[in-house]
């Protein structure tokens, strides 16, 4: 039997409230994108395992959660050990291609259960961990009080359950289920390791201008993007 071939489009900053496949009369011309939704899938919820660049696109291609795959941010190596979605088609005999920016640092089993979307946040200072199931919305942030929001229902997340006692085996529920699985304060420890050393290393190649053999040319990231200018004329 003859295998189909897979292409994987990826692009960002594309807001749904924009875009016409979402939103009537949505700002941006798509025709193309408006083509694929006529003819395919739209999904009118799709969650990130990290808001993340780096860590949700390693959680894509890994089928991990950053607290598995360890790319904690976007300044963290996606290991070359670990097996993606590339590797398992190419085991099968598949010729796999890159074009474009990936967006990796450095070089099929997951923690997900079905009709469960997971997202993890390591940042500077917040730990966060939130889950979707079902109807039901839950986000856990270390030294902040729980959210939990009935999606059918409040799909704009404006009403916080959370505090309401009809909900609290909900929420238990949902907290034991996103908790209980791992060691918070084991991961968070390894992010902070991870951390250190990526600024340590940052500071030390930054003393001097000598030979570097990963030579990239220098150029000023905060004016590349839209969201980095507030005048979009010298984006």
């Amino acid at each position: 039997m003859t295998r189909p071939n897979i292409l994987l489009i990826e692009a960002g900053q594309m807001a749904a409230f924009v875009l016409s496949v979402y939103a009537q009369g949505g700002q941006t011309k798509t025709p193309n994108l408006d083509a694929l939704a006529a003819e395919g899938v739209v999904f009118e919820n799709a969650y990130s395992n990290s808001p993340i660049c780096c860590p949700s696109r390693a959680s894509k291609f890994t089928g991990r959660l950053p607290s598995t795959h360890e790319v904690w941010g976007n300044g963290a190596e996606f290991r070359s050990e670990l097996p993606t979605i590339m590797h398992f088609l190419r085991s099968e005999g598949y010729r796999c291609a890159v074009s474009g920016k990936c967006h990796f640092i450095g070089l099929m089993t997951g923690d997900s259960v079905k009709d469960e979307a997971i997202a993890e946040y390591y940042g500077p200072g917040v730990i966060a961990r939130g889950s979707r199931k079902d109807r039901w919305k839950y986000v856990w942030t270390r030294n902040h009080d729980d959210l939990l929001f009935d999606m059918a229902a409040d799909p704009r997340e404006l009403n916080d359950l959370s505090g309401d006692p009809t909900h609290s085996e909900v929420k238990a529920e949902l907290r034991g289920r996103l908790l209980g699985r791992y060691d918070v304060e084991a991961v968070t420890a390894r992010a902070a390791v991870s951390k250190r050393t990526r600024t340590f290393l940052h500071n030390t190649l930054s003393t001097n201008d000598g030979y570097r053999w990963d030579y990239q040319p220098v150029f000023d990231a905060a004016t590349a993007y839209v969201r980095g200018t507030n005048d979009p004329g010298t984006a």
